[in-house]
């Protein structure tokens, strides 16, 4: 399990919360401070507390799908994936642009997000 900077502060949070301070898997912690009223936000880089009527619950048939690859080759299979979505009846609301990864020099990968409705 990756210990990154949202587990710690989740880690922390759920000591403070609970005791609780070993968990199997992120979901276990993602699930019990999730439970607790929090949620993890990106831009501040830490877990915040919402009002109830700002949770954010998911709406059935949205998804937001991340997808890894070289850049080289990344534009290529969101085409295609997009493309295969529109054949099986999804509309495509967002394509992000291409996050880089910054683990080490010279690493040509980075991921793409799309945000997609399926119909049920």
């Amino acid at each position: 399990m990756r210990e990154t900077r949202k587990f710690k502060a989740g880690v922390q949070l759920a000591k403070q919360l609970t005791g609780q301070v070993r968990f199997d898997s992120n979901d276990d912690l993602n699930d019990l401070l999730a439970g607790e009223g929090y949620q993890w936000d990106n831009r501040k880089g830490s877990w915040e507390k919402k009002p109830t009527d700002q949770l954010r619950d998911g709406e059935p048939g949205l998804f937001r799908v991340r997808i890894h690859g070289n850049q080289s080759e990344i534009g290529d299979f969101v085409d295609e994936f997009v493309a295969f979505t529109k054949q099986q009846g999804g509309t495509v609301q967002e394509v992000s642009e291409f996050y880089p990864n910054v683990r080490k020099a010279g690493d040509t990968g980075g991921r793409i997000y799309i945000t997609l409705k399926m119909e049920q």
